[in-house]
């Protein structure tokens, strides 16, 4: 009884990602997506080559290693902590530094997991880079 409870109150506490995690993973499901649980989360493998974590849905590419699951994994794990204010501190900054710092990246040899909400999510998913 305590840990649905305590899922409830973490679904409601995440809802605007878990929303869009619902959103996604409909668009998902009509491409015939695969979708199993990890710990308290959806994970589901799709046809892209990034990662996505929204609220209790997680979406890796199809061939992801354990690394970046752990690592969308901690995603989730930040956004319990963040709950409403995680799309804002972690989500956005997230999209736009995979999305639009690309040949930034590249041309001043910066790590992709150098980024703050990506350092977060490798250490709160118990990742370690070499």
């Amino acid at each position: 009884m305590l840990k649905t409870f305590k899922q409830i109150a973490l679904f409601l506490w995440c809802l605007p990602q878990n929303i869009l995690g619902l959103i996604v993973l409909t668009f998902a499901k009509f491409q015939r997506a695969k979708t199993q649980r990890y710990e308290e989360v959806f994970v589901t493998h799709w046809k892209y080559s990034s990662g996505c974590s929204l609220g209790c849905f997680v979406f890796i590419p199809k061939y992801a290693d354990e690394k970046t699951l752990r690592h969308e994994y901690g995603h989730y794990l930040d956004g319990n902590c963040l709950g409403p204010l995680f799309l804002l501190v972690i989500g956005i900054p997230s999209f736009c530094w995979a999305a639009f710092f690309d040949k930034y990246r590249y041309k001043h040899n910066i790590s992709y997991y150098s980024f703050y909400t990506e350092r977060r999510a490798d250490k709160l998913g118990g990742v370690i880079r070499r």
